[in-house]
């Protein structure tokens, strides 16, 4: 007589209030048995195993772990345990429970045959993305670096114009001093040239008055002139007035 076995899913689920883990299975939908563990206690989903004797491996799973049971289909696991769960790193009991060809119904096993292509394309899939994923952290690695190196050239440019910012202000302090300096000159320049100016003009007026008097000066020398004419005639007036006396 033929033996008759359910296919469907085992599930290990951790409470987040005290960290057991619950090792259960359902042959029935999947979704609609995890919504309703929602309503007793809050769980975070560490593992789903498809098995086509689900109810023998989830009883195997139990036996393995009995010495760490706290409560009925409860575990007090480690995190090596967690981890093993995660990697399927079961006994070969357990692992052949999930698909025995040999005692299953031909039905199941339709629905194997069927599920493992599926399988392999979604671990195709999965591949497929790992790999994209890994191109896309190599480009996020060089995008990295292409913003470091510009973050480090905008720095660096930035020193260079605070730098020559610095040298452009000295620059324009020398050349204010020197336009100061030139400033400076140009007052005492001018003011020399004020006073040549003045003196010029004292000068001209000087010699404006001289030309003014000139005929003045004209007139004096003429009368100086005259009067040397009347002393050299004079003696000469004299001498006749002796001789004359004389005579007589």
């Amino acid at each position: 007589m033929k033996k008759f076995y359910k296919v469907g899913y085992v599930y290990f689920l951790k409470d987040t209030d005290n960290d057991l883990i619950k090792i259960g299975k359902t042959s029935r939908k999947l979704d609609k048995r995890l919504y309703e563990h929602s309503r007793d206690f809050n769980y975070e989903l560490v593992q789903v195993i498809y098995s086509v004797n689900c109810s023998k491996t989830e009883r195997l799973l139990h036996s393995y772990y009995q010495d760490k049971m706290v409560e009925r289909e409860k575990f007090n696991l480690s995190k090596q345990d967690i981890e093993d769960i995660r990697k399927l790193a079961f006994s070969d009991e357990i692992r052949d429970s999930l698909i025995n060809t040999d005692s299953i119904e031909n039905s199941s096993l339709e629905i194997v045959k069927t599920l493992l292509p599926i399988l392999k394309s979604i671990r195709t899939c999965f591949d497929i993305l790992f790999k994209k994923n890994e191109l896309q952290q190599l480009k996020n690695r060089e995008l990295n670096l292409k913003i470091e190196s510009l973050e480090y050239r905008k720095n660096e440019t930035i020193k260079h114009i605070l730098i020559s910012e610095k040298s452009i202000m000295e620059t324009l302090n020398i050349l204010l001093e020197k336009i100061y300096t030139l400033e400076l000159k140009n007052r005492e320049l001018d003011i020399k040239i004020k006073s040549v100016e003045y003196s010029s003009k004292r000068s001209i007026e000087t010699i404006n008055r001289i030309l003014n008097g000139k005929d003045d000066i004209l007139e004096i020398l003429k009368i100086n002139d005259k009067r040397n004419n009347l002393i050299k005639v004079k003696p000469n007036l004299i001498n006749r007035v002796f001789s004359n006396n004389k005579d007589i």
